[in-house]
């Protein structure tokens, strides 16, 4: 496999933004780093430690495991360098997919990050929907997503994943901002009802402040039209 396809959808180390392709990935994404040094104490077996080395990389700068396959000859001599040890005779490129994903694992557990399971998926379910409150645009929420991944230590799931859990936040979030506005119009029609027309006027001003700071664009106009 080349590089690009290798190491496709790639940001640089830290980055939160959804993943690009680069071109120099071995600068970018194979860094030296104390944090790998446990992961690397974990095994004397040389070529155990290549490619531990490039997992803990991986997940440290792009929050997710490594996708199965052949490393590049340039990923592999990085490595070589970071390390300051001969590339193995040995080094099986690529692993089986078992001690591939052992090795991941591995990695993943040492360096503390967590598996996004059905639990973590329904906690940040929820989470995100609390956020969706203050905007329902899919952009903020996945960089919210993304962010609190990279905090707490879990790893992202799959794209589709991500999609279908911010789906239901702004689903979520659209249904809270129609019931917040039923229940202003509601309240200022029963102080219409005792006269109290100050009142009324300022449930109104609160139903549609809801919906100008939490409702995207696309989903304004019809939100207005519908008071």
């Amino acid at each position: 496999m080349t590089d690009s396809t290798t190491l496709a959808a790639q940001v640089k180390p830290g980055s939160t933004s959804r993943p690009k392709s680069v071109s120099e990935e071995a600068i970018y994404f194979l860094q030296p780093n104390p944090k790998f040094d446990a992961v690397l104490r974990s095994t004397k077996e040389s070529s155990s430690r290549f490619w531990l080395f490039y997992h803990a990389s991986y997940v440290e700068a792009f929050g997710k495991s490594a996708p199965y396959g052949q490393l590049s000859d340039k990923v592999i001599k990085r490595i070589s360098t970071i390390l300051g040890e001969e590339i193995p005779s040995d080094f099986k490129n690529p692993e089986s997919r078992r001690t591939f994903f052992n090795h991941a694992n591995k990695a993943r557990r040492i360096l503390g990050w967590e598996k996004f399971d059905r639990w973590k998926k329904a906690e940040m379910q929820r989470w995100l929907n609390g956020q969706a409150e203050r905007s329902d645009s899919p952009e903020y929420l996945e960089q919210a997503l993304r962010d609190r991944a990279r905090l707490e230590r879990f790893l992202l799931p799959a794209q589709s994943a991500i999609d279908r859990i911010i789906a239901s936040a702004r689903t979520y979030a659209q249904d809270w901002i129609a019931e917040s506005i039923t229940s202003g119009l509601s309240a200022a029609q029963q102080s219409l009802d005792k006269g109290d027309f100050k009142a009324a006027r300022e449930r109104v001003a609160e139903a549609i402040e809801i919906v100008y700071q939490n409702a995207s664009a696309a989903r304004l106009k019809p939100m207005v039209e519908s008071i």
